[in-house]
């Protein structure tokens, strides 16, 4: 398995240079079981986080640009890996052979690689590999609120030699959320406009 283009991560990030931490009492702190957040875009996208016992995460995503695959909602762990997602085209499921307990919390400099398989609705299950690396720490603004933030890079290749777009996510471990990604087309050289995208705002719900 090839390697992460880490260099493309530095390009791709120019936005989230380190900011000054700003401390706002309406700012959410932290991943609180039965409570979310709502994040929002100025282009139409919002995805709603609720979250559930055991570091699962329900992500409800909405994007008014892309109607014939939103809206989107998954259950992921600690708001990073799938567990299941549904979409207006049908659902999936993700099962992992690789034990997830070694992987969080997760550092700067650590690459993972993770067995998995996905159950598309009606296929058969496909078996992959994900890699998965913590390219730096970073801070991050969104609002007024001042994040300490993970760039996280992964891609997959799969059992019949299919591989996914690289996607550099910037993730709040405190807040088990994705607040900025880029999902990068190597092969075309291009970043993927409709699943890139950065929240301007962030609210308690």
């Amino acid at each position: 398995m090839r390697y992460l283009p880490w260099i493309m991560a530095a390009i791709l990030t120019g936005t989230a240079t380190p900011q000054l931490a700003v401390a706002q009492a309406a700012c959410p702190k932290e991943a609180v079981t039965g409570k979310g957040v709502v994040l929002e875009s100025a282009i139409g996208r919002k995805t709603e986080i609720a979250w559930l016992d055991r570091g699962q995460v329900k992500v409800v995503e909405h994007n008014t640009a892309a109607p014939r695959s939103f809206p989107r909602e998954l259950v992921t762990l600690r708001g990073l890996l799938g567990v299941q997602t549904s979409t207006p085209s049908g659902d999936a499921k993700l099962s992992y052979q690789t034990p997830l307990e070694g992987i969080f919390p997760l550092e700067p400099g650590k690459q993972h690689e993770i067995a998995y398989s996905s159950q598309v609705e009606g296929k058969p299950a496909l078996k992959g590999r994900m890699a998965l690396a913590v390219v730096e720490a970073l801070e991050h603004k969104i609002g007024a609120c001042t994040y300490q933030a993970l760039l996280v890079a992964r891609f997959s290749v799969f059992d019949n030699g299919d591989r996914t777009p690289v996607r550099y996510d910037v993730y709040v471990p405190q807040l088990q959320a994705v607040l900025k990604s880029t999902l990068f087309d190597e092969s075309r050289n291009s970043v993927i406009e409709q699943e890139t995208f950065e929240f301007e705002t962030i609210t308690a719900k």
